[in-house]
């Protein structure tokens, strides 16, 4: 049996577990060039709820243009870029 317990990781409150960039290339009206996307992904196991400010902190990276996601998995996690890439 694991012995589990909460840890504090990530930026700050309610940011995800795991944060980092994405290069992605930027539209031609911005020369080509690369440019670093923030990505902030909490990270819960099949019963874990994210906390109000997880739950803002994603929406908040979402709404500036990053990728912000609750994940389960390593799937949903590669799941959210691809959204991200949807959107461009």
């Amino acid at each position: 049996m694991l012995n589990a317990y909460p840890i504090k990781a990530g930026l700050c409150t309610g940011s995800g577990d795991i944060i980092g960039l994405v290069s992605v290339v930027v539209t031609p009206d911005m020369v080509g060039r690369r440019v670093a996307l923030f990505g902030s992904w909490e990270a819960k196991d099949g019963l874990g709820k994210p906390t109000k400010e997880q739950t803002h902190f994603a929406g908040f990276v979402t709404e500036a243009g990053g990728i912000g996601a609750i994940i389960r998995s390593e799937a949903e996690a590669l799941e959210s870029i691809k959204a991200y890439r949807g959107r461009q």
